[in-house]
């Protein structure tokens, strides 16, 4: 007997799937607005802020991650446990490649929150030890995480108003057939004599 193929998750593999959409779509509008805002205001706040003002603003950032990384994973959750087999069958039938593919946002967004709270415990801890342009560069990182990072939430509600549209869509379906009498349980015909 076969056994089935384990499926390949995780977040580096869904950070990789990012190179199969148009650059456009991979980049807009978390990653652009997160060079913009986040990389670009850090920058900014580099020059009228000194490294304990910066350690500061980096433990403020520990609690604003925490918060949005117990979002993902409520969503998550929410996504993964609510879907029945016709929705399944449903989201497989789509242009876009199933629950796998659905389901990689919410990866690269705990990849993003993962690699934020690590980022800020770093920046605290060794921000007053390395050079200037090491402390710099790395807090313009942590700019465009924090922004990219909160933008990835309102990318997640867009996945989450795809799952509700096709959740009615799958409440149709069921119902059509269920009107029709081919509803999901079979009568065998009756046997006589």
């Amino acid at each position: 007997m076969n056994k089935p193929e384990t499926p390949q998750v995780g977040v580096w593999r869904a950070f990789r799937s990012l190179g199969h959409y148009r650059f456009v779509d991979a980049i807009w509008p978390e990653a652009t607005f997160g060079l913009l805002i986040g990389a670009g205001g850090a920058a900014l706040a580099i020059q009228s802020t000194d490294t304990a003002t910066r350690i500061g603003i980096a433990g403020e950032v520990l609690g604003l991650a925490g918060v949005l990384l117990a979002v993902t994973f409520a969503a998550l959750a929410f996504v993964v446990a609510i879907p029945s087999g016709g929705y399944l069958r449903l989201l497989g039938e789509t242009n876009d490649g199933g629950m796998q593919k659905f389901l990689d946002p919410f990866l690269v967004a705990v990849g993003a929150q993962v690699g934020l709270i690590l980022l800020a415990f770093g920046y605290r801890i060794f921000a007053e030890a390395v050079s200037n342009p090491v402390d710099h560069v790395t807090f313009a990182c942590l700019g465009f995480l924090v922004v990219f990072a909160i933008l990835d939430i309102a990318g997640l509600a867009r996945q989450l108003v795809i799952h509700g549209i096709l959740r009615a869509r799958e409440a149709v379906l069921v119902e059509e057939t269920e009107e029709s009498g081919g509803g999901s349980v079979k009568r065998l015909p009756e046997r006589r004599g």
